[in-house]
């Protein structure tokens, strides 16, 4: 059995559980028994065994992926205060010769004046319009708070997923 075919197996394995649940539904299935006619008569742990393997190998890409992400954004912001600082140096000299602007060969090179722009000195004393709110709500206080019995309005606790806890030994 492949990688390739899991899904296949997956739903060929859905389908089998449910027929020896359909099959035995005179008798009572606990969960031991359930468990023992799965592993006995299906796929059942090879399938789950092949999940496994796929999900920790995409973790490891996960993981990877993250430092991978996190080495090539470093890399983007020396790259960007590199760039900076050759559009200053190259600010600087243009401003030092007196050029305007200079034709080279990727590119021409020319010296703007400079513009208005805005500088914040005091965001409080903004007017309405000229700022934004973020509201972002702490789940945690508020879940603490539903927890203990307060009343939070807009706000209720609900039943989450179910999930699944995976330890590598």
């Amino acid at each position: 059995m492949t990688e390739k075919f899991i899904r296949v197996d997956t739903e060929a394995l859905y389908r089998s559980i449910d027929a020896l649940k359909r099959d035995n539904q005179e008798r009572e299935l606990d969960e031991q028994l359930l468990r023992d006619m799965t592993e006995g008569s299906t796929d059942f742990t090879e399938v789950m065994d092949r999940l496994l393997s796929i999900h920790l190998r995409a973790q490891e890409g996960v993981v990877g992926g993250k430092e991978r992400k996190k080495a090539l954004e470093e890399r983007i912001a020396r790259q960007e205060n590199v760039a900076d600082w050759a559009k200053s140096q190259m600010l600087a000299l243009m401003k030092q010769t007196g050029n305007k602007s200079l034709p080279l060969i990727e590119a021409t090179v020319t010296l703007n004046a400079a513009k208005k722009r805005v500088e914040i000195e005091d965001i409080d004393a903004l007017g309405q319009g000229f700022y934004t709110t973020e509201k972002v709500a702490k789940k945690k206080e508020i879940a603490d708070a539903l927890k203990a019995g307060a009343d939070v309005p807009g706000a209720k606790l609900v039943d989450g997923v179910e999930s699944l806890t995976v330890r590598t030994k």
